[in-house]
């Protein structure tokens, strides 16, 4: 039985499309991976409403999706259509989770914590709890709108031209401070939104790369990792800084930046303090150690112009050998940080290790 997609929008920033499909027995609710990325993979799936008769348990008929048993189904149980024309979708902004309202309202939404202990989502006719979904209690749906709110404002700043200006001018300012002069100020998204950008600037011999931009949007499983906390810790910038003997690292690291930048939407997880990531083309070196400044004494870092009310967290690529990575996957970022001599020094590439010399 062919699913028809009545409602299908992109994310702004991930690889995903939020999609209401129907066949003859419901409507559901899917996140799933553009076909060009993942040939249609669902990555998600909320229960919408039945279109049939519900029957006693779960069950499909023909080939077609579930239709929700009767001790589920908060609607007619005969079954009942959509106002497909009504049909909207408003993304939560970490762009991996998505809602669908019509006239009424929310229908059922996706929140950034699905999937903890199998929580599929929130959806309007749903009784109980069913692992298609949840009952939405009014204050349920209080919370979606307050949060789709704050998330509509960061789109409206992050997929506009003006948005994009304020957002351009407040970094420009407080890198030009922390680093000098721009060398470069390199254009990586190509004309398309989310904007991104490369400062590229040298202060007291050190050169440093200092993106722009991925603050824009929150990042994927803050909420799940972090909880109550996620907030603080729900954007961030990155640093790379070498002594200027090694300013051809610092023209290397660009494209690999521009590639970092993207990768916690892309790979739709979350990326902070203690966090390393493989990279072994760089001679002597296993990959990468980000470190987050705030989290650091002394440690310097840039004075974050706020997004949304949120300052961004700036968090430095270190270089880390095999050894090093081996010793803060096992031990942690702060027990690998009592290993530095100068730990306010370690953002600073000056040709060897920084841990384990």
């Amino acid at each position: 039985m062919e699913t028809d997609f009545v409602c299908i929008s992109r994310s702004p920033v991930t690889g995903l499309e939020a999609c209401v499909g129907k066949d003859d027995n419901a409507y559901y609710l899917y996140l799933m991976e553009a076909p060009e990325l993942g040939g249609g993979k669902v990555v998600r799936i909320l229960w919408l409403c039945n279109r049939k008769p519900a029957p006693e348990v779960l069950s499909t008929e023909g080939d077609g999706s579930f239709l929700l048993p009767r001790e589920h189904v908060g609607h007619d149980l005969n079954g009942i259509d959509l106002d497909e024309s009504s049909l909207r979708i408003r993304w939560y902004a970490t762009g991996d989770s998505a809602a669908v309202y019509d006239r009424e309202g929310v229908l059922g939404a996706i929140p950034p914590y699905a999937g903890v202990h199998d929580f599929p989502g929130f959806t309007r006719y749903m009784k109980g709890f069913h692992r298609y979904g949840w009952q939405m209690r009014p204050e349920d749906a209080e919370g979606i709108e307050a949060y789709l709110h704050d998330a509509d404002r960061q789109w409206q700043l992050t997929l506009t031209e003006k948005g994009w200006e304020i957002v351009d001018n407040a970094f420009r300012q407080v890198y030009y401070r922390f680093a000098g002069e721009p060398s470069h100020y390199l254009d990586l998204d190509r004309g398309s939104f989310p904007r991104r950008r490369l400062f590229m600037g040298k202060q007291n011999d050190i050169c440093y790369n200092l993106t722009v931009g991925m603050s824009q949007a929150e990042l994927p499983r803050a909420q799940i990792l972090l909880r109550n906390e996620y907030a603080a810790f729900s954007r961030m910038e990155l640093g790379f800084a070498c002594q200027e003997q090694h300013a051809a690292l610092a023209e290397y690291m660009v494209p690999v930046m521009a590639d970092l930048m993207q990768m916690p939407w892309q790979e739709r997880d979350f990326l902070g303090h203690g966090h390393t990531i493989e990279f072994p083309r760089i001679p002597g070196f296993a990959g990468f150690l980000l470190v987050d400044a705030g989290q650091v004494p002394g440690l310097p870092c840039p004075a974050m112009p706020p997004f949304l009310g949120v300052k961004p967290r700036f968090c430095w690529i270190v270089l880390v050998t095999q050894k090093e990575m081996d010793f803060v996957r096992e031990k942690g970022v702060e027990k690998i940080l009592r290993k530095c001599w100068m730990p306010e020094l370690v953002h600073v590439y000056d040709g060897g290790a920084k841990f384990f010399r």
